[in-house]
C-alpha cells in the first residue's frame, strides 16, 4: 500500500511539477510573444511618428516660405504706398501753386488780388533762382579770392600740395551743389499740400 501511495504521490508530484513547468513555460512564451507584439507596435508607432514628424517639418518649411513670401509682398506694398504718397505730395505741391486769390466775382477784376497771385507765383521760382545764383556767386568768389594762391601752387606741380588742394576744391564744389539742389528739391517737391509761400 505504501508503494501505491508512493506511486500516487510521485505521479501527483511529477504531474504537478510538469504542469507547473508547462504553465511557467506557457507564461514565459506568452510574455515573450506579448513583448514581441509590443516591440512591433512600438516600431509601427515610431514609423507613424517619423512620418508625422516629417509632415510637420514639411508644414513648418511651407509656413516659413509662405511667411517670407508674405513679408516680401508687404514690403513691396509698403514701397508702393510710399511711392504713391510721394507722388501725391508732389501733386499737392503743384496744386497749391495753382491756388489763386483772384477768384470769385468780387476779386475777379481786382488789381490787388491779381498782383498777389502774380507775386505769389513768382516767389518760389525767384527765391530758388536767387539762392542758386548766390551759391554760384559764393563759389565764384572763393575761386577769385584763391586764384592767385592756387595758380602758384598748381604751377609748382608738387603732388603733395596739388592733390589735397584739388580734393578740397572738389569738396567745396560738391557741398555748394548739394546745398543748391537740396533747397531746390525741397522747395519744389517736399512741401505739404497746405503750405503756402
Amino acid at each position: 500500500m505504501l508503494e501505491i501511495l508512493g506511486g500516487i504521490f510521485s505521479a501527483a508530484t511529477g504531474g504537478g511539477a510538469l504542469g507547473l513547468v508547462g504553465g511557467l513555460l506557457r507564461q514565459g512564451l506568452d510574455y515573450f510573444n506579448k513583448r514581441a507584439d509590443i516591440a512591433r507596435e512600438v516600431e509601427v508607432l515610431k514609423e507613424r511618428n517619423a512620418h508625422e514628424l516629417q509632415m510637420r517639418d514639411r508644414d513648418l518649411a511651407l509656413m516659413q516660405a509662405e511667411a517670407a513670401a508674405n513679408l516680401k509682398v508687404m514690403q513691396e506694398q509698403g514701397d508702393a504706398i510710399a511711392d504713391v504718397a510721394q507722388i501725391n505730395a508732389i501733386a499737392a505741391s503743384f496744386a497749391a501753386d495753382k491756388a489763386s486769390y483772384a477768384t470769385g466775382e468780387a476779386a475777379k477784376d481786382s488789381p490787388w488780388f491779381i498782383a498777389v497771385d502774380v507775386v505769389r507765383g513768382l516767389i518760389r521760382p525767384g527765391i530758388t533762382i536767387l539762392f542758386d545764383l548766390a551759391m554760384l556767386a559764393i563759389w565764384g568768389a572763393l575761386m577769385v579770392l584763391l586764384w592767385g594762391d592756387l595758380s602758384k601752387l598748381f604751377a609748382a606741380r608738387d603732388p603733395a600740395v596739388t592733390v589735397p588742394m584739388m580734393s578740397l576744391l572738389m569738396e567745396i564744389t560738391k557741398s555748394i551743389i548739394f546745398l543748391a539742389t537740396t533747397a531746390t528739391g525741397y522747395w519744389f517737391v517736399a512741401r505739404t499740400s497746405g503750405a503756402r509761400q
